[in-house]
C-alpha cells in the first residue's frame, strides 16, 4: 500500500519507543518548498523545528507527554510559524508544514514500518507493540495483533494501552507523545483507538472505503475476490497511507470527558457515510453546473441505527466538507426540533474545529442563513415558521423577496447551491420544512434517521430528502456492540393479579371490558392504567422488584430504573419499594440466631432461607438505599409532589443515581459477633449492621415516568423494570444503555409486567416490512432480533459458550469435566503458554459473567460445577505462569458467580496450598514439595525465582544476570522430566539465597529503602572496576550515606523532573562526587551516575522526604512554619 521498512533505526530500538530525527529532518526538508519549489529549510532552521516538536521533560513526567500528544496532533495539522526560525526572510513561507496532508503520489512524506520478528505467529511476548508505523519520522500507529488467535481482543487492548495509552502505569513516553492511532488486531476482531481511549471506546472498523473490496483482494493476491478477514478490513481501510492521512486529519475529535482532555476516532459507519455524503454533493455541484444551476435538493437519508453517535457524524461531515477542494465554500446548517438540542449539537460540534453559531431569535436566524459564508449554523426548525410573521415587514431584503414568504412561510433567504442543510431528525415532516424550502431553495437536503419511519410518513420523507445514503443497521450495531438485544424476563405477578379482578368483576356481574376472563383478555386489563396504579398491585409487583434486584444486581453495585404509566404510580411506586425494602430489612433481622452463626447452616437450610442468608451480607446495603421519583411538574400537583419536580432537587437525585451504591457494596459489614453474648444468643437488634446516621442515603431505584434516563444520566449495569408498554424509540433507549462492549454476551435481563415479548411487534406494526427489513438487516421476525425471551437467550448463551470451553479443552486432548485433579493439572500445564493462558481467561470469564446474569434461574443449574472448577483454575494459572501479569489477575465476573467459586476453592482447600510467592518464607518450600504434580512444583518455583531474581537486577545486574541466565537455561531443558527440572530450580534458590545472604549482611546497618540499593550499586562499580581493591566494607558505607545525601540534595530542585538541562548538570555534578569518593577513574563514573540518576527520578519524592526529616533549617521546617501560621479553620493549610 506504500509503506517502506524502517532502517534507520535498529528494530528493537524502533519497537521500544524510538523516534527518527534522521527521517522527520529529511521528510520537512522535502515538503516544504519556496515559490520556486526548491526546498528552504536550512540545517539551523531544522535543528530548531526538531525541538519545538520533540520538546521536552515528557520523557520523566508522563504528564506532560500526554499533553505533548494534543499539542503534536495541532503541530502536525497548521505546522509552525516559520517567521519564529532563526534567518527567516520576507518572501520564505509564513508556515513549516510537518505533513503534506495532500500527498496524492505518495512522494513527499516518509512511510515506514517496523515490525516485530515472530509476531503473529503465537509469540509469547506479553509485553510492546508488534507494529510500529512511522510517518516522517515519528511514531503514529501503534499495533498488537495475533491473527491466529480467537477471543483475545480485551488482552490486545490491554496490552497497546499498557505501552501507549494514558491509562497505563508505566507507558512508553514517544508512543504517548507522538502516537495518533492504536490498532489490537486478532483472528475474529480488528479495533481502532486513540492514546485516550477507554477499552470499551476501540471501535470495530469494517470498510476499506474509499478504495474497494476487489482492490483490496487484488493486492493480497487473490485470483478471486472473497470476504476480507476483520484486520484485513482495517489494515486496508485505515492504515492505507491516503486513509491514515484523512484519518488523522478529519476524523479526530478532541472533546472534555469527565473533565479530562480525550480523543475520539470516529467509527466506520461514520466515516463511511462521510466518504458518500461527499460523493454525492459533489456529483450534485458538477450536474448543477452542466445543468445551468438547477439540482435537486434531495441529498439523501443516513440511517444509522440508535443514532450511533450522530453528533460526531455531522461533525465529520462538516470536517470533510471543510477538507474537500470543491466542497470546502458550503454553508452547513443543522436544523434540530428542540432548543436544548441545537446547543448541545453546538458545543459537540465545536469539538471539530469548527465554530458553532446559534441565533437566538429568528431575525437573528435569517440574517445567519443570508449571509452567502462557509460558516456553520445551528438552528431550531420553529425559527424558520417565526420568519413567515415578519415576512411582510422584512427591513433587510426588498419589496419582492419579501413577498416570496408570505402566506406563514419564511421569505427567501440566500439562493446559492452551495449551502447544505442537516436535518437532526428526518422521520417526522411537517409544514415546517415548506418553510425550509422556501428560504433556502437551492440548499441540498440531507436528513440523519436512526430509527424506522413510519409507514404514514416514509412517502414524505423520501420526497423531501431523497434515498438513503448509508444504512447502518440494527444487525451491524449489535454486531459491534453498539446495541444489545433486549433479554426480557416476564413475571406473572401482574397477569395473576388481573386474573383475579377478572374473575371477582364476573361474579359480581361487572365485567369490565365485555370479554370472557380468557388470556387475551387478562393481557389486554393488566396494561390499563386504571389497573397499574392500584396500590396492591404496585405493592406487590415493588416487593418482586425489590428482591429481584437484591439477588442479582444490588450484589454487583448496580440500581435500577423503574418505568411506570404515571405520575401518581411513580409516587405510589417509591412508597412501595421503600416499604418492601423495610420489610426484607425485618425478615433479615428476625433470622434464627442458630441459623445465622452455624458454619454448617447449608446441609439442612431451605432454599428461602440460604437466600436470606446469602442477603444478610448486605444488610447495610439495604439500610443505606434511597428510592426517587422522576417526573415532569403540573401546575395542578399536591403540594408533597414538589420535592419530585424542584429541579434542584431532580438534579441532585439523577446524580446520586448515576453514583451507584457500588461503594457502598464494598464498605465493609461491621462484624456482628462483638455485639453478641459468648455465653448466649445474639441480642435482639444484632443485624450486622446499619447505615450510618450521618451517611446520606444513596439512589438506587429511579422511578420514571415518560422519559427514561439516558446514558450520561445513569450508571452503567443497571436493571430496567417496566410497567407499561414502551415504545419502539424507548426501546432503542434501552438498548443503547445496555451495550455490550464485547458482542455476544448476554446481559441482565429486562423484567417487564406488562408482556414486553407482544411490546416489539405492536411499536413496529405501523412500519413497511420492506423498510424494516432494509434498516434492521434482519429478514426474519424484526422482534427475534431486538428482543428475545431471558429463559431462551441465557439457555442459547451459556450452551454456546459452555460449547466453546469444551471444544477448547478437547482440542488440547483434556477431559471437559475438570472435576479430578489430573485433568485440571493437565490444564494448567496447557496454561504455560502465555497467548493460550490469555485465551483461555476471555473464554471463561465471558462465561462466567453471562452465567452471573442469569442466576439464580433454572437455566444455571446445571452449569454451576463446571464454573465452580474454571475459577479454580483462573486463579491457579494466575499463581503459577502469571503473577507478574496484571491482566490475568483474578477478577470478578458478578458476585453470584464470585461466591460460587469461593466455595469451591474453600471445598478443594485451594489457598491452603499455595506456596508464598517469596523464596525467602520459611514454608515456601515445604508447600511446594507438598504439590502432588511435578509440573505444578516447577511452576510455582520458576515464578517465584523469576520474581526474586528480577527484584534484584537493577541493583546487582552483572551478578544476578548470572542467575537468569541458569534459569532460563534449566526452564529450556525440555528433554528432563519435571522432577529433575523441579530439583535443578531448588538447587538455584540455594545458590541465590546463599550469596544474597553475604550482601545483606554487609549492608544491614544501612537503610533498607533507599542506602541499600545505592551500597550494592557502589559495591558492585568498586569490584568491576578493580581499580581500588584496598576500599573496605565500612568505607563503601560510609560513601553510601554521603552519595544518598548528595543526591537528595540534586533532586530538590523544583524543575528537576522537567527540565533535561538541570538532570544533566546534576549527573555531571554526582561523577565528580564519584570520582572523589570512590578514587575510581572518570570514564568508569559515567554509567553508575546514569543508573543512580534513575534510581533518583523513580525516588525522587523519598529523597526529598529525606532531606526534610534530617535538614534542621531546611524546607520541612519552613513548611511547619507554615502550618503553624495557618488559622485553625483554614482547611487549605498544608
Amino acid at each position: 500500500m506504500g509503506w517502506g521498512v524502517h532502517e534507520c533505526l535498529p528494530s528493537e530500538a524502533a519497537l521500544a519507543g524510538g523516534v527518527c530525527e534522521e527521517c522527520f529532518r529529511r521528510a520537512v526538508r522535502r515538503i516544504n518548498r519556496d515559490a520556486h519549489g526548491n526546498p528552504w529549510l536550512t540545517d539551523r532552521q531544522l535543528d530548531s523545528v526538531w525541538t519545538t516538536v520533540s520538546g521536552s521533560g515528557w520523557e520523566a513526567d508522563l504528564r506532560y507527554a500526554l499533553a505533548g500528544n494534543f499539542e503534536v496532533a495541532a503541530m502536525l495539522r497548521a505546522g509552525l510559524p516559520a517567521r519564529a526560525l532563526p534567518g527567516w526572510r520576507a518572501g520564505l513561507p509564513e508556515t513549516v508544514r510537518l505533513v503534506d496532508w495532500e500527498d496524492a503520489s505518495l512522494e513527499g512524506n516518509d512511510f515506514r514500518g517496523v515490525l516485530r520478528t515472530g509476531s503473529g505467529e503465537g509469540a509469547a511476548d506479553l509485553a510492546g507493540p508488534d507494529l510500529v508505523l512511522f510517518v516522517n519520522g515519528l511514531p503514529w500507529v501503534v499495533a498488537t495483533y495475533e491473527p491466529g488467535a480467537h477471543g483475545v481482543m480485551g488482552y490486545l487492548i490491554d496490552r497497546i494501552r499498557n505501552c501507549a495509552g494514558s491509562g497505563a502505569v508505566q507507558p512508553t513516553p514517544a508512543y504517548l507523545r507522538f502516537g495518533q492511532l492504536l490498532v489490537a488486531m486478532d483472528a475474529e476482531d480488528a479495533r481502532l483507538g486513540t492514546v485516550t481511549s477507554e477499552p470499551e471506546d476501540f471501535a470495530t472498523w469494517r470498510t476499506v472505503r474509499p478504495a474497494t473490496d476487489e482492490q483490496v483482494c487484488s493486492e493480497l493476491g487473490c485470483t478471486e475476490p472473497r470476504t476480507l478477514r476483520p484486520w484485513e478490513n482495517l489494515v486496508a481501510g485505515a492504515l492505507r497511507p491516503r486513509h491514515l492521512l484523512d484519518l488523522v486529519l478529519n476524523c479526530v475529535s478532541e472533546e472534555q470527558e469527565r473533565g479530562l482532555p480525550t480523543k475520539f476516532i470516529i467509527r466506520y459507519p461514520q466515516f463511511r457515510a462521510a466518504h458518500r455524503v461527499a460523493e454525492v454533493l459533489t456529483e450534485r455541484l458538477r450536474g448543477a453546473t452542466e445543468a445551468g444551476w438547477e439540482a435537486d435538493n434531495r441529498a439523501g437519508i443516513v440511517w444509522h441505527f440508535a443514532d450511533s453517535e450522530r453528533d460526531r457524524t455531522m461533525g465529520l461531515m462538516v470536517r470533510r466538507l471543510r477538507a474537500h477542494p470543491l466542497l470546502s465554500g458550503h454553508k452547513v446548517v443543522v436544523i434540530t426540533n428542540r432548543a436544548g438540542r441545537a446547543r448541545e449539537l453546538a458545543r459537540r460540534l465545536s469539538s471539530w474545529r469548527e465554530s458553532a453559531r446559534v441565533p437566538a431569535s429568528a431575525r437573528q436566524a435569517a440574517q445567519l442563513l443570508a449571509v452567502d459564508t462557509p460558516d456553520l449554523v445551528v438552528m431550531t426548525i420553529q425559527k424558520l415558521n417565526a420568519m413567515g410573521a415578519l415576512a411582510e415587514r422584512w427591513s433587510g431584503f426588498d419589496s419582492a423577496l419579501a413577498e416570496q414568504g408570505g402566506h406563514g412561510l419564511a421569505p427567501l433567504l440566500n439562493s446559492s447551491h452551495q449551502i447544505v442543510v442537516l436535518v437532526d431528525d428526518a422521520r417526522r415532516v411537517s409544514r415546517q420544512y415548506v418553510s425550509l424550502l422556501a428560504a433556502l431553495p437551492n440548499a441540498a437536503l440531507l436528513g440523519f434517521v436512526g430509527s424506522p419511519v413510519q409507514r404514514a410518513a416514509q412517502r414524505a420523507v423520501t420526497g423531501l430528502f431523497g434515498h438513503y445514503v448509508d444504512i447502518y443497521t440494527a444487525n451491524d450495531a449489535i454486531s459491534d456492540g453498539v446495541v444489545s438485544p433486549l433479554v426480557c424476563e416476564t413475571p406473572d405477578v401482574g397477569t395473576h393479579l388481573a386474573e383475579k379482578e377478572l374473575r371477582r368483576a364476573d361474579q359480581v356481574g361487572g365485567e369490565p371490558s365485555g370479554a370472557t376472563t380468557t388470556q387475551e383478555s387478562v393481557r389486554v386489563y393488566s396494561r390499563r392504567r386504571e389497573f397499574l396504579e392500584r396500590p396492591e398491585v404496585i405493592e406487590a409487583k415493588a416487593a418482586h422488584m425489590l428482591n429481584r434486584w437484591a439477588v442479582g444486581a444490588m450484589r454487583d453495585g448496580h440500581g435500577a430504573q423503574v418505568v411506570v404509566a404515571s405520575r401518581l404510580a411513580a409516587i405510589r411506586y417509591r412508597a412501595a419499594l421503600l416499604k418492601a425494602r423495610d420489610r426484607l430489612i425485618a425478615e433479615l433481622d428476625g433470622m434464627d440466631p442458630t441459623l445465622v452463626y452455624d458454619p454448617e447452616f447449608h446441609k439442612y437450610a431451605t432454599e428461602d432461607e440460604k437466600r436470606l442468608l446469602e442477603l444478610r451480607k448486605f444488610r447495610h446495603v439495604l439500610g443505606s438505599i434511597d428510592v426517587a421519583a422522576l417526573f415532569s411538574s403540573n401546575r395542578y400537583d399536591p403540594s408533597e409532589w414538589r420535592r419530585w419536580t424542584a429541579p434542584w432537587r431532580q438534579q441532585a437525585n439523577v446524580m446520586s443515581f448515576r453514583r451507584g451504591i457500588a461503594d457502598v457494596v464494598r464498605r465493609r459489614q461491621p462484624d456482628p459477633s462483638w455485639e453478641a453474648d459468648p455465653h448466649g444468643f445474639a441480642p435482639e437488634g444484632a443485624h450486622g449492621g446499619s447505615r450510618d446516621d450521618g451517611v446520606a442515603p444513596q439512589v438506587a431505584f429511579m422511578v420514571v415516568c415518560s422519559r427514561i434516563l439516558s446514558a450520561d444520566s445513569s450508571p452503567e449495569g443497571q436493571m430496567f423494570f417496566l410497567d407499561r408498554r414502551v415504545t419502539a424509540d424507548e426501546l432503542q433507549q434501552i438498548m443503547r444503555l445496555r451495550k455490550q462492549p464485547w458482542p455476544g454476551r448476554a446481559g441482565r435481563p429486562v423484567v417487564s409486567y406488562v408482556d414486553a415479548g407482544s411490546a416489539v411487534p405492536q411499536a413496529l406494526d405501523g412500519y413497511d416490512s420492506d423498510h424494516l427489513e432494509e434498516v434492521l438487516g434482519a429478514p426474519e421476525t424484526p422482534g427475534s432480533l431486538l428482543m428475545k425471551d431471558s429463559g431462551r437467550a441465557s439457555s442459547e448463551a451459556l450452551w454456546r459458550l459452555h460449547g466453546r470451553i469444551r471444544g477448547f479443552l478437547r482440542a488440547r486432548g483434556i477431559n471437559p469435566s475438570l472435576s479430578s485433579e489430573p485433568y485440571r493439572e493437565d490444564l494448567l500445564a496447557e496454561l504455560a503458554d502465555p497467548l493460550v493462558h490469555v485465551e483461555f481467561a476471555e473464554l471463561a470469564r465471558e462465561f462466567l459473567a453471562t452465567l452471573n446474569s442469569v442466576m439464580p434461574g433454572f437455566e444455571s443449574q446445571q452449569y454451576q460445577e463446571i464454573a465452580g472448577w474454571l475459577g479454580v483454575v483462573l486463579f491457579l494459572a494466575w499463581r503459577r505462569h502469571a503473577y507478574d501479569f496484571r491482566y490475568l489477575m483474578p477478577r470478578s465476573c458478578g458476585a453470584i458467580v464470585d461466591d460460587l467459586i469461593e466455595q469451591r476453592m474453600e471445598q478443594a482447600r485451594t489457598r491452603q496450598g499455595i506456596p508464598p510467592t517469596k523464596v525467602t518464607a520459611p514454608d515456601f518450600l515445604e508447600k511446594v514439595m507438598a504439590q502432588g504434580d511435578p509440573r505444578s512444583r516447577v511452576a510455582y518455583l520458576t515464578v517465584a525465582l523469576q520474581l526474586h531474581i528480577g527484584s534484584w537486577l537493577g541493583t546487582e545486574p552483572m551478578r544476578h544476570a548470572r542467575f537468569a541466565e541458569r534459569l532460563e537455561k534449566i526452564t529450556g531443558r525440555t528433554d528432563d522430566g519435571a522432577g529433575r527440572i523441579a530439583d535443578l530450580l531448588i538447587s538455584l534458590i540455594h545458590d541465590v539465597l546463599a550469596v544474597e545472604r553475604g550482601y545483606l549482611d554487609d549492608a544491614s546497618e544501612l537503610d533498607p529503602s533507599m542506602e541499600q540499593l545505592v551500597y550494592r550499586l557502589l559495591k558492585a562499580a568498586v569490584e568491576e572496576t578493580g581499580q581500588v581493591p584496598h576500599l573496605s566494607d565500612d568505607a563503601v558505607r560510609q560513601a553510601t550515606r554521603d552519595v544518598v545525601k548528595d543526591i537528595a540534595r540534586l533532586v530538590r530542585p523544583s524543575h528537576f523532573l522537567v527540565l533535561a538541562t538541570v538532570r544533566n548538570r546534576a549527573r555531571r555534578e554526582l561523577r565528580q562526587l564519584l570520582e572523589a569518593r570512590l578514587a575510581l577513574d572518570w570514564e568508569a563514573t559515567a554509567p553508575l551516575a546514569a543508573r543512580l540518576m534513575e534510581l533518583a527520578v523513580e525516588s525522587r519524592e523519598e529523597l526529598l522526604g529525606r532531606g526534610e526529616e534530617r535538614s534542621p533549617r531546611g524546607v520541612g521546617h519552613r513548611n511547619l512554619a507554615l502550618v503553624r501560621m495557618s488559622s485553625p479553620g483554614d482547611t487549605n493549610a498544608p
